[in-house]
């Protein structure tokens, strides 16, 4: 019995298993950002065509995203 243990042991906390576990803990970690950038830029799109559905274009700024007027825009130079 405690060689059966001593090799599940050694096996669960191996450099192998590390390796493993490293590679599956940064797979879960990309597939996560895409599946938020996917959502981000679909919320992006509805956002967009509501605005324009209302006849005002999507601003992006520092202080988030809004609907403004096209009368309303500042031209910077």
């Amino acid at each position: 019995m405690k060689n059966n243990l001593e090799t599940v042991f050694n096996f669960v906390f191996s450099f192998g298993m590390f390796v493993f576990l490293l590679c599956v803990g940064f797979f879960l970690l990309l597939s996560g950002m895409l599946v938020e950038e996917t959502k981000r830029k679909e919320l992006t799109q509805l956002r967009t065509e509501a605005c324009y559905a209302q006849g005002m274009v999507l601003v992006v700024s520092d202080a988030g995203e809004r609907c403004v007027a096209p009368a309303d825009l500042v031209k910077v130079k």
